[in-house]
């Protein structure tokens, strides 16, 4: 990976953390940011660049909302086509999001 194609990813994933610091009023914006960058952090810059920041954090939004309220030591899973009137951010793929405790393969 390039310094440049590095830094262009940096700058998107603060792009999408200024959109949060925007729409998110919660004492846990804190939070939320760290989960944002920590999300992010290990995606292909091209993979990236490619969506819309506000698309990056509609993503991000909907994989919290799962996780906050999912009980230990049971899984959760989520498959749907976000569309921004249904869910607030859209995706030209079907999204399958899981959130499990950490384990092993």
């Amino acid at each position: 990976m390039t310094a440049s194609a590095e830094a262009l990813k940096e700058a998107q994933i603060g792009e999408v953390v200024e959109r949060l610091k925007k729409r998110w009023s919660g004492d846990d914006v804190g939070d939320v940011e760290r989960f944002v960058r920590q999300l992010y952090a290990s995606a292909s810059p091209d993979d990236l660049l490619e969506t819309q920041p506000e698309d990056l954090l509609g993503a991000a939004l909907a994989l919290w909302s799962l996780a906050r309220v999912r009980q230990p030591g049971r899984a959760k899973v989520r498959v749907y086509n976000p569309q921004v009137e249904d869910h607030g951010w859209q995706s030209r793929h079907t999204v399958v999001e899981v959130v499990n405790d950490d384990m092993p393969f």
